[in-house]
């Protein structure tokens, strides 16, 4: 993400983003249970021009139907979730370093 607010003034207004798009969904993917997912940007025409990105199993091959909708769902209610944490992490582990000293001084 600060990846993303350091290239604002100068990236290209939509493609220029989509590495740091993909490497951010296929860490989140990396850490599902089932089905580990990855991105792909500008995956095969499918019938309908050339889809921005697809999200695919990790035992998928590229050039296979992207995954249906609800598994598409399913992965970006992960993906918020771990995104939320890691953009928290700090005030957790702030928060942690607080309670800890609490209970040591008990």
């Amino acid at each position: 993400m600060r990846h993303l607010a350091a290239d604002r003034p100068s990236a290209v207004a939509e493609t220029s983003r989509y590495g740091y798009l993909q490497t951010l969904l296929n860490a989140a993917g990396e850490q599902l249970a089932a089905p580990r997912v990855h991105a792909v940007v500008h995956p095969a025409n499918s019938g309908a021009g050339i889809p921005d990105l697809g999200l695919y199993a990790a035992d998928q091959p590229d050039d296979a139907r992207p995954l249906r909708v609800a598994e598409v769902e399913t992965f970006t209610h992960s993906a918020r979730r771990i995104t939320a944490l890691l953009a928290l992490a700090d005030v957790v582990d702030a928060n942690y370093r607080r309670v800890a000293g609490l209970h040591e001084d008990s």
